[in-house]
């Protein structure tokens, strides 16, 4: 049987600060920059869309509850949930990826201790 999957990815509130200090290190003006973070977070969920979850490249990270994954983003990476899928009808199912965190430095992130 073949279903029809909604994606949503979004940010958690707390990466909101994260997202405004990288659409700042981007080049040109304000309005510039907008456009350009519009662009590039189109091209970051397109990525998911075109796999129906994380892009070529993603790393699984176990060591997180719930399970996380580390994903290309634009200058570095993301770390996002998938969270388990929801049937809205016969035939349709939404998908959900939080964005949880990003990293802009080279390489993953390493555990604290």
């Amino acid at each position: 049987m073949r279903f029809n999957v909604i994606l949503q990815v979004v940010a958690q509130e707390v990466v909101r600060p994260l997202l405004a200090q990288w659409r700042s290190s981007l080049p040109g003006t304000e309005a510039e920059q907008r456009e350009l973070t519009r662009q590039l977070w189109a091209a970051f969920v397109q990525s998911f869309e075109a796999e129906r979850g994380p892009p070529p490249g993603s790393m699984i990270d176990p060591s997180t509850d719930p399970t996380t994954t580390w994903c290309p983003f634009p200058g570095g990476l993301a770390q996002v949930v998938v969270q388990p899928d929801r049937w809205v009808g016969w035939f349709t199912v939404v998908r959900r990826v939080v964005v949880v965190d990003l990293n802009f430095s080279p390489g993953l992130p390493q555990p604290v201790g």
